[in-house]
């Protein structure tokens, strides 16, 4: 009983001893079998001190991991071993390379001999996604999400512009330390939970109103935990078997994800939009919910990709930033090119062209120096051979054994001097001109498994780039450790990359004036103000200069003496005149641009001011020549300047902005309201612009009265309740005599402004004040009289604007809404209004105004004679011009003639095109519009418009629908040279579009405004032209 007792106690204790040996006899054997095929032979292995467990090289990453050296320590591991090595712990025998004919067998040659190693210590938090998964299971999710990722929109930078924006707002101008990482992971936290969930987290507004910092912590706490398990082995593990904190973390993280897939279940399986327009947006986690059924299985594999899609963007760009703090004359190459661009969009196609070459070798050199992929790991799945790494040259091929994990290196790879020269360590974007790495360099890996989302990465990571570059002269560094020290760019302090940045702002010296030469030259060869400088040079060499004919007159000005055609200094000129050269230049080239350099200059001298007519203060009649599309911001440039007049105007003579002021004053006085909002609200209605007028401005100019006609404060202050509804206060107006119905003074008549706002109670109050009908002399000298009442053209204008069917039969019949159509209208019985009366001919312009074809059948029925039927090319143009998708197509199923018929400039598809609105341009282009299609009088066909707007969407649309005729479309490849839209003339030049005499006509309009990007353009496209 004893001996059976030892024997059993000796097998029991030997067991693993057998068991090891065996397995290494096994090795060994089928190491030898390869050797004698394939010449193999052992790479050289890492000797650890601690020969049993191996533990010394897992302690000394963990330490290198807290010091924030590890690609120090790879690297001179691979120094010391070279560049094929092995390692061995008591469960694990593992092969590092950084060979790039090894990566490449790992990756793509021998890609099925491998599979992803044990990541099981994540299945709690990441559970099984495509990112753990393997063999059929991962070929169906990657099949699943690679479409998804090449989808068109991707390309598609509204979402991602609109939380750039916000991130932009966060960055201080006026040179504080920020640290960047933090801003720039909510930033990309924001767009990517947009993207896969269709709602945003908004991490960057002020009060985080969604929790994000909550859900963030959780995220990085729960990360940071699994990591922490992984690196401390299977044995080390043990010591957090207890531990409940990690469960904690990612249970929220659970929680948050499981509230989306829900809701993405839950409309997936009804097939039905969501009611708040999400259906129209492509939301990856609803695409994935379509195919991915079980709750579970959907919450891993979405969160398989959120945790790149929220981390890898933010640290490739913090790093781009990280570096180019050290090295300001790249910052500063950048910041030129950027203004280079013009104000073209930043779209896919221009992002991928040949002007943001250097961008892209930015983020090159980032991505090798620190890429978001380190390192790779596969596990072979049976006996395989690396090309080589073996014996002690590195020479020899490697004998691979099923269960061996093999390291693919990116870092060593990245580092390898034999590639990159000996200035590995060196950040130099430059390495990248005229060279085409393969396998050389794998920023996303590469082979089947290569990141599915490289393309939304790189293209965001450019976009923010661009933008910040255009935005910011300058970029320094504040953080006085220059090294870099960990992957996350963060210094020894802690934070990520401290920064400073300074904002384009106007120089108080020549002298600083001088370091901008190049920018402000290129800002004012506009075309349109290339005219300007050679009128303004001629006039001040031939001594005879009037003011109204280009701006005020300067004397002691000397000539410059220089030919009409020669480029001219601008830093020659006075100060005086170098501002008007930047304003002129500034409304030629667009408002992106001008946003882009806030204007303080032009605020604070008053120069908007001089842009008037007829004697009147502030009249922005230049607005006319903005690039005017709706998200460029003209009326908001224009709302900022009469915002900042009315604060800090002390002169009382200029009457309008001291009385917008002395209102907003009293109105707070007597109502309590708020005097920020109040002000700003104020400013919108002075300029009689915002949502409402999409694509028609009403210029305060056109309506104000001259400086010398007296103010009515009454009146004003009438017309300010009637829009914010302060019924109480209009009632006292009303009972001082101040009359609702009168021309608008500084605002709209309130009667407008009461519909407009769709204050029912206001309007009643107004009408009760009104008699039915008034005859009154009209103000222009005929025989006609105007007419005002309780039905007063105001009123209807404002009910149109509104779109609200109740408030526009309010406006029309007064207190009688009962049985409107035996009402009669202003002596006239409904359906027999004459279009040529007074009153007719005010409703007719109503007309014009309506918010929705409802409302435009309701006005059109009081006519004897349908406008619909016999004003029609007007109409379809006007609501084409604003944008009213619903209308245009009610009108051309009216049957109203798609080209507009013979009268001028009322050819819808122009009209759209030159206004940027898409959906109405695809849906002329379906239902037949000729693009072609142009009357002598006009400005050219809807191509030529689009090229002067820049809108390269709206070109291909029209070049897809046949838009090729090119004597009709002659301007369109000169209006695209002279914006500088490289990606446009491109897209022309290489569709083989326009005649050589076209072209020569192009080619000379670019040498003569000085345009040398397009000069080398199109003599590198047109060899052939002189």
């Amino acid at each position: 009983m004893f001996l059976s007792l030892s024997i059993i106690l000796i097998a029991a204790c030997s067991s693993p001893i057998l068991l090891y040996l065996s397995r290494r006899w096994n090795s060994y054997r089928a190491f030898r079998a390869a050797a004698l095929r394939h010449g193999c032979q052992r790479p050289r292995k890492y000797q650890n001190r601690d020969p049993i467990f191996g533990y010394d090289l897992v302690e000394a990453r963990k330490e290198a991991v807290r010091k924030g050296r590890q690609m120090k320590l790879v690297m001179e591991e691979f120094d010391r071993y070279g560049k094929t090595w092995e390692e061995e712990t008591f469960d694990t025998k593992v092969i590092n390379t950084m060979e790039v004919r090894n990566i490449q067998e790992i990756a793509a040659l021998s890609f099925h001999d491998y599979k992803k190693p044990d990541r099981s210590i994540f299945n709690p938090f990441l559970g099984h996604g495509i990112m753990s998964q393997d063999g059929p299971e991962w070929k169906h999710s990657r099949d699943l999400i690679k479409p998804i990722f090449s989808r068109a929109e991707l390309s598609d930078l509204d979402i991602f512009s609109r939380h750039f924006d916000r991130f932009l707002e966060s960055i201080p101008r006026d040179g504080t330390t920020i640290d960047l990482l933090p801003p720039l992971q909510r930033m990309f936290l924001d767009n990517s939970t947009e993207f896969l969930f269709g709602e945003s987290i908004d991490s960057q507004l002020p009060g985080d109103p969604n929790g994000s910092e909550q859900f963030l912590q959780a995220f990085e706490s729960a990360l940071l935990q699994a990591g922490t398990r992984r690196l401390a082995g299977k044995l080390g593990r043990l010591k957090y078997l207890f531990d409940r904190s990690w469960q904690e973390q990612y249970g929220k993280v659970h929680a948050y994800i499981d509230s989306h897939v829900k809701r993405a279940l839950e409309e997936t399986s009804s097939n039905e939009k969501s009611k708040d327009g999400r259906g129209s947006r492509y939301i990856l986690l609803n695409e994935m919910a379509k195919q991915i059924r079980d709750p579970i299985s959907l919450r891993f594999q979405v969160l398989n990709v959120f945790l790149p899609a929220r981390d890898f963007p933010g640290i490739l760009v913090s790093n781009a930033l990280f570096h180019l703090a050290r090295n300001p004359e790249i910052w500063t190459e950048l910041h030129e090119k950027s203004l280079a661009l013009g104000d073209q969009p930043l779209t896919f196609e221009l992002l991928k062209s040949q002007s943001c070459q250097i961008f892209k070798w930015v983020l090159n050199e980032t991505s090798r120096l620190q890429g978001p992929n380190g390192k790779s790991l596969r596990t072979a799945i049976r006996d395989t051979i690396l090309p080589v790494g073996g014996g002690l040259d590195g020479k020899a091929p490697v004998f691979v054994e099923k269960g061996t994990v093999v390291g693919a290196s990116v870092t060593g790879l990245h580092h390898d001097k034999d590639i990159w020269g000996e200035d590995v360590w060196k950040f130099n974007p430059y390495r990248f001109v005229n060279k085409r790495y393969q396998w050389e360099f794998l920023p996303f890996f590469g082979g089947p498994r290569i990141c599915p989302a490289q393309q939304q990465v790189l293209t965001q990571a450019l976009y923010l780039l661009v933008r910040m570059a255009r935005e910011f002269v300058r970029i320094e560094n504040r953080d006085p450790v220059e090294e870099y020290v960990e992957m996350h760019a963060k210094s020894e302090r802690g934070q990520g990359c401290s920064l400073c940045f300074q904002h384009l702002k106007w120089a108080n010296s020549r002298g600083e004036l001088n370091q901008y030469a190049r920018i402000l030259h290129k800002l004012a060869l506009a075309y349109f103000f290339d005219f300007l400088l050679i009128l303004l040079q001629d006039k001040l060499e031939a001594g005879s200069f009037r003011r109204d004919e280009i701006g005020p007159y300067y004397r002691g000005y000397q000539s410059l003496n220089q030919s009409r055609k020669s480029k001219m200094n601008i830093l020659d000129l006075p100060i005086e005149i170098f501002h008007d050269v930047l304003l002129a230049a500034v409304i030629s080239r667009g408002v992106k641009r001008a946003l882009r350099l806030k204007l303080p200059a032009l605020f604070e001298s008053r120069l908007l001011d001089d842009f008037g007519i007829h004697g009147q203060v502030f009249n922005p009649r230049f607005m006319e020549l903005w690039y005017i599309r709706k998200s460029h911001g003209a009326e908001k440039l224009w709302q900022s300047y009469l915002v900042y007049r009315v604060h800090n105007e002390t002169d009382p003579k200029v009457g309008r902005f001291v009385e917008i002021r002395n209102l907003v004053e009293e109105l707070s006085r007597k109502t309590e309201a708020e005097y920020e909002t109040t002000l700003n609200s104020l400013c919108w209605l002075a300029l009689e612009t915002g949502s409402h007028y999409p694509g028609h401005r009403e210029r305060w100019g056109n309506s104000s009265n001259p400086v010398d006609e007296p103010s009515n404060p009454g009146l004003n202050l009438l017309s300010a309740a009637a829009y914010f509804n302060y019924i109480p206060l209009a009632r006292q107006l009303l009972l001082d005599g101040n009359w609702p119905t009168l021309d608008n003074n500084l605002f709209p008549s309130p009667l407008q402004l009461a519909a407009w706002a769709g204050n029912a109670d206001m309007l009643r109050l107004f009408q009760e004040h009104l008699p039915e009908y008034e005859d009154i002399p009209a103000r222009c000298d005929t025989d006609e009289k105007a007419w005002r009442g309780k039905h007063g053209p105001g009123s209807i204008k404002g009910a149109s604007l509104s779109g609200d069917m109740d408030t526009i039969r309010l406006a029309v019949y007064p207190g009688s809404r009962s049985t409107p159509d035996n009402t009669d209208f202003s002596g006239q019985p409904f359906g027999n209004v004459d279009k040529n009366s007074k009153p007719g001919s005010d409703l007719y312009k109503c007309l014009y105004h309506a918010k929705n074809w409802e409302i435009l059948q309701y006005i059109d029925a009081f006519f004897k004679e349908s406008i619909l039927q016999s004003d029609t090319p007007h109409l379809l143009a006007r609501y084409a011009e604003l944008g009213n998708l619903e209308i245009v197509r009610k009108l051309l199923d009216a049957g109203l003639d798609i080209n507009g018929g013979k009268t001028f400039n009322s050819n819808p598809l122009v009209i759209a095109s030159r206004y940027c609105h898409e959906d109405i341009v695809d849906l002329l282009l379906e239902r037949g519009a000729d693009p072609n299609y142009c009357k002598m009088e006009q400005p050219g066909p809807a191509l030529c418009a689009a090229a002067a707007r820049g809108s390269m969407t709206i070109a291909r649309k029209l070049l897809a629908y046949g838009a090729y005729d090119w004597n009709a479309n002659s301007w369109a490849l000169r209006s695209a040279v002279r914006l500088e839209h490289t990606a446009m003339v491109n897209l022309f030049l290489e569709l083989d579009i326009g005649n050589a005499e076209c072209r020569g006509i192009a080619l000379n309009d670019a040498l003569y405004y000085g345009l040398e990007s397009m000069v080398q353009l199109l003599k590198r496209q047109c060899a052939h032209l002189s």
